[in-house]
């Protein structure tokens, strides 16, 4: 096992409180660099399922919810105003995501970046909340099962090899 992981492996176990608001804290800032981390942690017997559980969707609802209400204040204001004058298009923009918005929420989870920006700029189009809110649950319930399958595989594959 590498230093660096077994450091990480180390920590969590001293310091018990901490390795849930670590993983919520990584699903906030970077979800998939977490979900490997978090996997390798799981599959070491560093950390169980039901933490990992409630501390991802803490972390990935929070993001959501951040951006999404970024989104709603910046529309009418001087910053929004400028952002609406710098962006080529964004009337077509606004209107695309309006017509289309369940498809793009759904499938904007799995593209970095557009993820973030599609959030956003569904709070900035007044997307109904509840609409989003299940869409958005959704493809993440998705994005979970796919990227843990994938990940928990690795990192099993990982330690045996290990």
């Amino acid at each position: 096992m590498p230093p660096l992981l077994e450091n990480l492996g180390n920590f969590v176990l001293d310091h018990y409180a901490w390795r849930h608001v670590l993983i919520a804290a990584g699903m906030f800032i970077q979800w998939e660099v977490t979900m490997v981390l978090s996997m390798y942690l799981i599959v070491n017997h560093y950390l169980g399922w039901g933490g990992f559980i409630v501390a991802t969707v803490v972390g990935i609802t929070a993001y959501e919810t951040t951006l999404y209400s970024i989104g709603r204040l910046l529309k009418n204001t001087k910053l929004g105003n400028f952002i609406r004058r710098k962006i080529p298009d964004h009337e077509r923009l606004e209107h695309t995501l309006r017509e289309h918005a369940t498809m793009l929420l759904f499938l904007s989870k799995f593209i970095a970046y557009l993820n973030s920006a599609t959030v956003i700029l569904s709070g900035w189009t007044h997307v109904p909340v509840r609409k989003f809110a299940k869409v958005r649950a959704a493809a993440s319930l998705f994005w979970f099962l796919i990227l843990g399958t994938i990940t928990y595989s690795a990192m099993s594959g990982y330690a045996l090899i290990d």
